[in-house]
């Protein structure tokens, strides 16, 4: 017998769904919120879920991305069910990993033949895979696999550097900030120390004071640091593209700089940053927040920290970088803040940047910076791995039959 999950803070509607699933002999099990589905889905392991969208502030977009998250539970068909519906809700569903989104009020029988298709699709796969047989590619591409597992020094291997290399000296503080940054969320480490690492090298190039340098240098550390309060699944929509924020996920993100600021009024010794960090997001044409500060208003640490961050989040090549860093000095930027940056960047040792990003996105040519696992965390590709057009069709294959862990760390 078929299970499905039903995720609906409205118990009627919950009750009135698994009826009509029993009388066509599918099993269910219900949560009321998005959290506690997440749990059920994690212990049943359904054959598809059903999740609506609103229901309150663990919604059905953040189980979705729950779900997704972990390799145990990330192949399971989701449709997401919703009241309000619109195009960006089903493009957001869509992006998140969505397989279906229905309008309710709906019928029993579209709901059936929402199922129907995702069994019958997953099914379809399943069969593929288990009959099909392994051409020349795919089996040269496998014993490539247990090659560089067996032998990291493998061609097509990277060997990398610790990507948590401890910080030493005056900034030995910082370290257990980076390290929490990097475990919520690996972009917003990668970038915190890699503005850690630019910053110090412009105040030695800019002639800043020692002062003025470890200021900049901890602001750098710090100014992302309250990300860590704000739900893991809006943080990480906005890092792919905050277009797909709505109103009041924006406005948790808006408050970041403040809220960093006011992280660090229980640390005495950073109270002197939190009027730097708090305007590391402002423009210099006034288009930035908090505050909307304009022109010579915004703190030159600021400025200076704002065109850091753009860098060092930045994983195009550095030329293509500073071009687009210089298109926007004296209108996003400080003039004079772009000029820092753009001196101190050929002679600043940046760690390499690492980003994560979902494996259907995985190309050719970019270098593992963390294990791929599967779900019972037998290690698929090693870090350091350098990927191949066919390393890629031979992962999505797996991913359809078997889970595999969906985001993927890769160095810039």
């Amino acid at each position: 017998m078929k299970k499905i999950l039903i995720i609906d803070d409205d118990a009627s509607l919950r009750e009135i769904v698994a009826r009509a699933l029993k009388k066509h002999a599918f099993e269910s099990i219900q949560a009321e919120n998005g959290r506690a589905g997440v749990s059920l889905a994690r212990e049943h392991l359904p054959d598809v879920i059903l999740g609506d969208v609103q229901m309150g502030s663990f919604d059905g977009y953040a189980a979705l991305s729950a779900i997704r998250f972990e390799p145990a539970t990330a192949t399971i068909p989701f449709i997401l069910m919703t009241g309000a519906p619109d195009e960006n809700g089903r493009r957001m569903g869509m992006e998140l990993g969505a397989d279906d989104y229905m309008a309710k009020p709906f019928t029993v029988q579209s709901l059936l033949i929402a199922i129907q298709a995702q069994l019958k699709k997953r099914e379809a796969i399943l069969k593929q895979i288990s009959v099909a047989r392994l051409s020349d590619a795919d089996q040269a591409e496998i014993r490539s696999i247990e090659e560089t597992i067996s032998n990291p020094g493998a061609p097509d291997s990277m060997v990398l550097g610790d990507p948590t290399e401890a910080l030493g000296g005056e900034f030995a503080d910082l370290e257990v900030f980076l390290r929490m940054l990097s475990l919520y969320h690996p972009n917003l480490g990668s970038v915190a120390r890699r503005m850690v690492a630019l910053c110090r090298e412009i105040g030695r190039t800019s002639g800043l004071s020692s002062d003025e340098t470890g200021n900049l240098v901890r602001a750098a550390a710090l100014c992302d640091i309250s990300m860590v309060g704000i739900s893991h699944s809006v943080v990480r929509r906005w890092l792919r593209d905050p277009n797909t924020l709505r109103p009041e996920e924006w406005s948790l993100i808006s408050e970041h700089p403040e809220q960093s600021g006011q992280f660090l009024k229980a640390w005495p010794n950073y109270r002197g940053l939190r009027e730097i960090i708090r305007s590391h997001h402002e423009y210099w044409d006034g288009s930035g927040y908090p505050d909307g500060l304009v022109g010579d208003k915004i703190p030159i640490a600021s400025c200076l920290l704002a065109a850091a961050h753009f860098y060092c989040s930045r994983y195009e090549p550095a030329d293509q970088v500073l071009s687009e860093l210089w298109l926007h000095a004296g209108s996003l930027f400080d003039q004079e803040a772009v000029e820092a940056v753009a001196k101190a960047v050929p002679t600043a040792n940046l760690p390499t940047g690492e980003r994560e990003i979902l494996l259907t996105e995985l190309r050719a040519g970019v270098v593992l910076a963390r294990d791929l696992r599967n779900a019972s965390g037998v290690v698929l590709l090693p870090r350091g791995r350098l990927i191949t057009e066919a390393t890629v069709a031979r992962l999505l294959v797996i991913s359809r039959s078997r889970p595999v862990d969906q985001n993927v760390l890769v160095c810039g």
